[in-house]
Formats: C-alpha cells, sequence, structure tokens
C-alpha cells in the first residue's frame, strides 16, 4: 500500500483595496494586512514559502 507522506497546494494571494484607492494610507493599510498575514502564519507555526512577492505601480 502506498501513503502519501507530504502534498504541496500553491496558492496566490493578492492584497488589494476594494474601494480602488490609490492614497497612501490605502497602501499602508495593504502592507500592514500583508504583514499580520505573514506573522499570523508565523505565531500559528504554518510552514510556508513565499515564492515571489511584487508590488503593483499603484501601490
Amino acid at each position: 500500500m502506498k501513503r502519501i507522506k507530504a502534498a504541496c497546494i500553491t496558492p496566490t494571494l493578492c492584497f488589494f483595496n476594494h474601494d480602488q484607492e490609490t492614497t497612501e494610507y490605502a497602501k499602508r493599510a495593504i502592507v500592514q494586512e500583508y504583514e499580520k498575514y505573514k506573522s499570523q502564519l508565523e505565531r500559528s507555526g504554518t510552514k510556508y514559502k513565499i515564492l515571489s512577492e511584487t508590488t503593483n505601480v499603484n501601490g
């Protein structure tokens, strides 16, 4: 009998402003949401790997 020892699903997460604002405040809010998400992963002990990280020209 074969068993799966490890599996991987690669999700793509996009953090963006729903109001389509491009103010500095809106940009900082998006960055804060991203940092909060990463710290939550670390606190919970979730293993993760960021394959690429890009910022759009509008923030």
